[in-house]
């Protein structure tokens, strides 16, 4: 009867670790990662693009285009490729409130 008691227990515990398991790699997936922006890009020091683009060994010029056609360009209506616009953030201390 004891030994009956403890499969019982155990198979329960493996089904729950396996939903457990399924879950956790769901969530995973699931969860939105964090994106990288036009700001972002075109936002990167000097140093940044130049470290970046000896380990991609390909030149900062080429990266700085790369990033700018990959994050700032967007498709435009007619299948060509326009820039997107540069959203300054006004300060805070400017804002009108009212």
């Amino acid at each position: 009867m004891g030994n009956s008691v403890s499969r019982s227990v155990l198979s329960r515990i493996r089904a729950v670790l396996r939903l457990v398991a399924a879950g956790l790699v769901l969530f995973l997936f699931v969860t939105p990662s964090r994106a990288v922006t036009c700001e972002e890009a075109r936002n990167l020091s000097a140093a940044d693009l130049n470290h970046y683009a000896a380990r991609l060994e390909v030149t900062p010029a080429y990266l700085a285009a790369l990033l700018n056609t990959a994050f700032c360009e967007v498709p435009a209506a007619t299948g060509e490729r326009a820039s997107a616009p540069t959203r300054k953030r006004v300060p805070a201390k400017s804002r009108v409130t009212g």
